[in-house]
This record gives structure tokens, C-alpha cells and sequence, in this order.
């Protein structure tokens, strides 16, 4: 495919996690606190955790201090 190519950073658990989306929320804040700016991309397996991350994310970013940057969340699967 033709096309621009981005470096792509990977992070994963160690182990499995009880709740995943917990996680996947967890993750992303942390991330977003810690690395430099830069798109975060989180693969959920369906519509309502898909939600229900957003919400979250949304949720906890609202809370974060003045000093945090941004945090824009869009949702993405297939019935959109």
C-alpha cells in the first residue's frame, strides 16, 4: 500500500489482565501523562467497550490538572 509510514510504539501487559478495558483505559491515561505528544490508538473488540472507554477517558481526562495537555478522544468501529 503507497503511502506514508509513522514510527509506531508498542505497549503491552505482562500478563493478562482481569478487566482489559479497566486496562486499556489505565494504559492510555498513563501514556498520555508520561510520553511525549503523539496519537494513541486502542483496539477493543466491540461497539459498547468501545464506549464505555471513551466515557472513561473522557471522564478521567476532565479531571486531570491544567498542566496536562489535551486529551481528544474519537471513537471508531464499524457501525459509525
Amino acid at each position: 500500500v503507497p503511502g506514508r509510514t509513522h514510527p509506531v510504539e508498542v505497549f503491552y501487559t505482562a500478563k493478562p489482565e482481569r478487566n482489559y478495558v479497566e486496562a486499556a483505559v489505565r494504559t492510555t491515561l498513563q501514556i498520555h501523562q508520561c510520553e511525549g505528544p503523539g496519537d494513541i490508538l486502542v483496539f477493543l473488540t466491540g461497539e459498547q467497550e468501545i464506549e464505555q472507554a471513551c466515557e472513561e477517558i473522557r471522564s478521567s481526562a476532565a479531571e486531570m490538572g491544567a498542566d496536562t495537555p489535551e486529551l481528544v478522544v474519537y471513537p471508531l468501529y464499524s457501525s459509525l
